[in-house]
Order: structure tokens, then sequence, then C-alpha cells
């Protein structure tokens, strides 16, 4: 009895862990998020959806051995500096927010996070 209850509270805590979990999202799905935050052209989001395409390339091959933070920030930076060439002078101004609150609340959410 005690064992089926030990299984019941193990298949409870995996299902509360499975679905809280946030699925990873898609580089269309990441570029359409984007055309509606900063009101992007067809053409800059498809340029965005290849952007976030390529990155998802680097980061997929980055990840393949060890998790290193280094190259993490490097494929994000080099993203953000791809898409912001693309961008009308407001438009920056908006993603730089959107990239300054999406740290604020990596920091905000993982207190032992120590990168700036």
């Amino acid at each position: 009895m005690i064992r089926i209850f030990g299984y019941s509270i193990m298949i409870i805590m995996i299902v509360s862990v499975v679905t809280n979990a946030q699925p990873r999202r898609t580089p269309t799905e990441k570029a359409a998020a984007l055309k509606e935050q900063l009101n992007l052209t067809d053409e800059q989001t498809s340029k965005v959806d290849s952007i976030y395409t390529a990155a998802d390339k680097k980061f997929q091959e980055a990840f393949q051995g060890n998790f290193d933070r280094t190259k993490f920030r490097a494929i994000m930076d080099s993203t953000n500096i791809e898409i912001g060439k693309l961008l009308t002078d407001s438009q920056k101004d908006a993603f730089t927010k959107l990239i300054e609150e999406r740290r604020n609340r990596m920091r905000r959410d993982n207190p032992n996070n120590n990168s700036n």
C-alpha cells in the first residue's frame, strides 16, 4: 500500500513538472511574436525568421557538447545585432527594450545567474 502511495506521489510530481514546462518556440513562432511586438513588415518578418532559423542551428550545434554560457551569449548577441540591422529606428528602440526586459526577467527568475 505504501509503495502504491509513493508511486502515485511520484507520478503526480512528474505530471506537474511536465505540464508546467514551457514548450520551446520555433524560429517561425519567435518571428511572428516579434512581428506583433514591433509591427514588422512581412519582408522584415521573413528575414527575422531566417535569422532565428540560422541561430537555432547554431544553438543546436553548440549544445551537442557541454553547455557553454559564453557560446550561448555570443550566438544570442549576434542574432540580436542581425535583427537590429533590419529595423527602423523606432523598432530598434522597442527591440532594445524587449531584450532588456528578457534579461531582467532571466535575472529575476534565476537568482543564481551571475551573468550581466
